[in-house]
């Protein structure tokens, strides 16, 4: 009788011990969990999305001007993403002013016949008159399509585009009006076969150039 009961509590001391060699690793393995998940020696790594190519290589494009922008986010990330986006407006117009200037320039100097050396306004007054009214007022019309926040460096990007359309209707509508005005570089008599020669060379514009 006494090794029955011997046997017995051996055996039930057995179970304890297998339960509390289980209940162990249930515990262990639970505080692994808790340490990663808040923050541990171990913590997992969550990868960001890598930044937009425009960030560093702003886009190019035939009929199509771009420009980015980017602004430090302090207290109000709000305010950085405003500021962000008139920086990349401001790009855009320093980009079309260079442009339309380059391409007044050019023309002017390929067409020599066209131009007026004795006026009162140079031809290089009268592209960069052209130029910078054409960069103001073409910025109305200006788009941001993307914004990009970099969270390591807290930084907030904006991509800012304006399409061809936009800045050759406003080319002509500026020429045209300093023409009016007698403002233009060009011989009086031939201002209109200027223009109309003109029009027909932005149709051939590439703004990727």
């Amino acid at each position: 009788m006494k090794k029955t009961k011997i046997i017995f509590f051996k055996n039930k001391i057995k179970k304890e011990v297998k339960i509390m060699r289980y209940i162990s690793l249930v515990l262990v393995f639970a505080v692994v969990l808790f340490m990663v998940g808040c923050g541990g020696k171990e913590r997992v790594a969550v990868p960001e999305s890598p930044a937009p190519a425009w960030v560093n290589n702003p886009p190019t494009a035939v009929d199509a001007i771009y420009g980015v922008g980017a602004a430090n986010v302090g207290a109000n990330p709000v305010l950085a993403r405003n500021k962000a986006a008139d920086a990349a407006r401001q790009e855009l117009g320093r980009i079309i002013q260079i442009k339309v200037k380059s391409l007044l320039d050019n023309f002017m100097q390929e067409h020599q016949e066209f131009v007026n050396n004795q006026g009162t306004i140079t031809s290089e007054e009268f592209s960069r008159s052209v130029s910078r009214s054409v960069s103001q007022a073409t910025l109305a019309g200006s788009q941001i399509v993307e914004f990009y926040y970099d969270k390591d460096n807290k930084i907030y990007y904006a991509l800012a585009v304006l399409r061809k359309n936009d800045i050759v209707n406003e080319i002509m509508r500026s020429m045209t009006e300093a023409q009016r005005q007698k403002k233009t570089a060009f011989v009086e008599m031939k201002a209109d076969e200027a223009l109309k020669l003109l029009d027909k060379e932005l149709e051939k514009w590439d703004l990727s150039k």
